[in-house]
């Protein structure tokens, strides 16, 4: 996990809650990049947003932040980031489709009406807890992924987009290609799109 991240868990856990200008001062990183990375903490259900702190003159009150209780009893987002580190640099793009095979094995027989067939890859993208949905565009259709499972573990392993790329190949049958990355922060892009290539 990204070490900023891992600072703010490790705070909340022994402080209980703070708001972000105290996280700030305490890990020493800027505003910004405290709030974007409880932005991806939030996102990934690891924190709440618990409460606000009363107004210090005529400032606004402070969103306070704490552990979210239901997710302070596993290690797996350190585990898988272990397990992917463990693996030679050139197994793992195969690697990453040997994943996507296993977890698309149990999508059904793709349809063959193409529409349909875009309807069911967002269902069972949406099972694996992608946030996914398809557009049509006059330069073809797209699937939109609004959430990543993988968020905590996308700064040391990047090659997990390929994943992404895979399991779309793999629920729509067609080929695919990436024309945005979900990005926070000032350039905020709220997800990560494919292309279909349709021909």
């Amino acid at each position: 996990m990204q070490d900023t991240r891992q600072g703010i868990l490790d705070y909340l856990h022994s402080h209980h809650q703070a708001a972000p200008l105290e996280l700030s001062r305490s890990l020493q990183v800027t505003a910004a990049n405290i709030r974007h990375h409880l932005s991806i903490l939030l996102a990934e259900g690891l924190i709440l947003a618990v409460g606000r702190t009363p107004p210090a003159g005529r400032g606004r009150p402070r969103q306070l932040y704490a552990l979210n209780p239901a997710t302070q009893a596993h290690n797996l987002a350190q585990l898988a980031s272990a397990l992917l580190a463990s693996l030679p640099a050139q197994q793992r793009e195969e690697k990453s489709r040997s994943i996507a095979r296993r977890l698309s094995q149990d999508m059904p027989d793709l349809h063959p009406n193409p529409t349909q067939r875009l309807y069911q890859a967002v269902q069972q993208l949406n099972a694996l807890q992608y946030r996914a949905r398809w557009e049509a565009r006059a330069s073809g259709p797209q699937v939109r992924l609004e959430h990543c499972p993988y968020a905590l573990l996308l700064a040391e392993h990047g090659e997990l987009c390929q994943l992404d790329r895979y399991l779309v190949e793999r629920s729509t049958g067609f080929e695919v290609e990436q024309t945005a990355r979900m990005k926070t922060g000032v350039l905020e892009i709220k997800a990560c799109v494919f292309a279909l290539k349709l021909i």
